[in-house]
């Protein structure tokens, strides 16, 4: 079990031109995985990602331990820990991060001690298409402890599924913004289904909100079959008008103010 990565330069991941792929985490098949194995890592190119270690310890000052820069990429972690948990104050960190790419998938591990676990972000327009397709999905992640959010998806039609999102916030650390997000996304067309967040706090000692599900900016969204316990608000929703969607089938324990906007349509506690 690997305890620390070698610290190495940023680019070390153009593994579209690397000798040989990996064995594939399960259900890729043999031979279809180009492996991680030195970070900070940057993905240039198109393609399935895998991890080779099983557990990265590598806390940042800043920046992202894996940056995606690249469409059409699937990152899975395999099973694999990515801890990034500081052990100073006053750093900013991701664990995944994208920046105006499209059709990305981040799957299959845990990855904890960020600022933000998943941060997958598309803000283009195109004058022949306003609203493109972005197609993000996260989706099988335990996102433990992490600071400011754990899963943050902007970009139309994407989709955050089956993730355990556990402990975000609760950081004593000045530099850190009081409110919290366990998941926030925002975007048209958005499938938020089937994820337990549990355990959402602010950071520091008062002045901040604590969002189990966060919505901005939403048309057109379907949420369906959460369960959310312990934060200010379940399912908190806001888009050009209060009907930013639907929701049915989602439970909270101990939230403050379980639905905010959209329409419900049924079974919803």
């Amino acid at each position: 079990m690997i305890r620390r990565a070698s610290i190495v330069a940023a680019l070390v991941a153009l593994l579209c031109a690397a000798p040989g792929l990996a064995g594939g985490p399960t259900g890729w098949g043999g031979g279809s995985c180009h492996e991680i194995t030195a970070f900070p890592a940057i993905i240039l190119g198109p393609g399935v990602y895998c991890l080779s270690f099983k557990y990265i310890d590598f806390p940042l000052t800043w920046g992202a331990l894996i940056t995606i820069a690249s469409d059409d990429v699937v990152f899975d972690l395999n099973g694999a820990t990515l801890d990034g948990t500081p052990n100073v104050t006053g750093v900013f960190s991701y664990g995944v991060r994208a920046f105006n790419r499209r059709n990305i998938t981040v799957r299959n591990g845990t990855i904890k001690g960020f600022n933000y676990a998943v941060h997958l972000m598309n803000i283009t327009g195109e004058q022949r298409d306003p609203r493109p397709s972005v197609n993000y999905v996260v989706e099988d992640i335990q996102a433990i402890r992490n600071r400011s959010g754990a899963i943050l998806v902007i970009g139309n039609d994407s989709t955050i599924r089956r993730n355990y999102v556990a402990g975000t916030g609760h950081s004593s650390d000045p530099s850190v913004v009081p409110t919290t997000w366990a998941i926030w996304a925002a975007g048209w067309g958005l499938r938020v289904i089937d994820n337990d967040v549990h355990n959402t706090r602010p950071n520091g000692s008062g002045g901040g909100d604590a969002y189990a599900i966060y919505l901005a900016g939403v048309r057109e969204a379907v949420v369906v079959n959460n369960r959310m316990t312990d934060a200010g608000f379940g399912i908190f929703g806001q888009g050009p008008t209060t009907t930013w969607g639907k929701y049915r089938d989602n439970v909270t324990v101990n939230v403050g103010v379980p639905y905010t906007g959209g329409t419900d349509i049924g079974n919803n506690n």
